[in-house]
């Protein structure tokens, strides 16, 4: 029974082909949204090692935190700018949940998350929701959430203030 979904599937990936989000390639029928050479090679910061990484000492002199990571290095043109790319301004909802579920099952195999009671994404301000339809971090933390074993609270914090948009900066 199984080859007739096979079939099926692979009649459909002739008419509507899926392609990775990061590179455009053909996706392979274990893969989803992202191929297996792209999760391979996107460049991952492995900060969650690193107890004074660089995103700690963003914070140093302004608040005391315990942990701080970043997922990947984001360059003009990479990979990671295309999956990014294609969740915030094409509306891509499934790549948040997805790259979060990769960088949390990764913090939770390391022993990062141990000490950690709850997930609060950065809210963006009720104007820019409404405009993109969606907050990319609420989804991300979700995936990330699912992926630890973490609950998540998207209501914890709110936005006040409109500010430029980070591309801008």
């Amino acid at each position: 029974m199984s080859y007739l979904y096979d079939f099926w599937d692979d009649f459909i990936s002739l008419l509507f082909p899926r392609l990775c989000y990061a590179c455009g390639n053909h996706l392979l029928r274990n893969e989803n949204l992202i191929c297996t050479e792209c999760y391979v090679i996107i460049p991952r910061t492995d900060y969650h090692f690193k107890k004074d990484n660089p995103v700690a000492q963003l914070f140093w002199g302004r608040c005391v935190i315990e942990k701080a990571a970043a997922f990947s290095y984001y360059n003009k043109g990479s990979r990671i700018r295309n999956l990014i790319h294609n969740l915030k301004y094409k509306g891509i909802k499934e790549l948040g949940y997805e790259l979060g579920k990769i960088y949390g099952l990764s913090l939770m195999s390391s022993g990062f998350t141990k000490d950690i009671d709850l997930i609060i994404p950065v809210p963006l301000h009720p104007a820019k929701e409404r405009v993109r339809g969606f907050n990319q971090s609420n989804l991300i933390s979700i995936g990330l959430g699912d992926a630890a074993k973490l609950p998540v609270s998207t209501n914890s914090l709110s936005r006040v203030a409109i500010s430029a948009t980070q591309t801008k900066r």
